[in-house]
């Protein structure tokens, strides 16, 4: 199992429509491609004021994919029909593509 994880602050010009749409796209993937065994995506909720004070000016929302395997992770990357919900996340996100931190934990 291969978690795939985006964290990213939504810019503050998207309204809550433009958010819940993106989210929506990329939660609909499950239904379009094989080997996604799991995915949550939301707003980002911070344990204490610690955490809150380092990362809300960075971080406002994340999507966590759970993939079965590297091929599964890989077709996602690939797949042509990612690519809108790929692409509404990018467009929501502070600084675009470059304002996403993504990693992925292998099981």
């Amino acid at each position: 199992m291969i978690r795939h994880t985006i964290l990213f602050k939504v810019k503050p010009t998207v309204s809550t429509q433009g958010v819940e749409n993106a989210m929506h796209l990329v939660s609909d993937l499950k239904n379009k491609l094989p080997g996604i065994l799991g995915m949550i995506a939301g707003a980002c909720h911070f344990h204490d004021n610690k955490n809150a004070d380092i990362f809300s000016d960075k971080i406002s929302h994340g999507v966590s994919i759970d993939f079965l395997d590297q091929e599964s992770l890989d077709n996602f990357f690939r797949n042509p029909v990612a690519l809108p919900a790929k692409n509404a996340i990018v467009n929501i996100a502070e600084e675009g593509y470059e304002g996403i931190l993504g990693f992925d934990l292998n099981k």
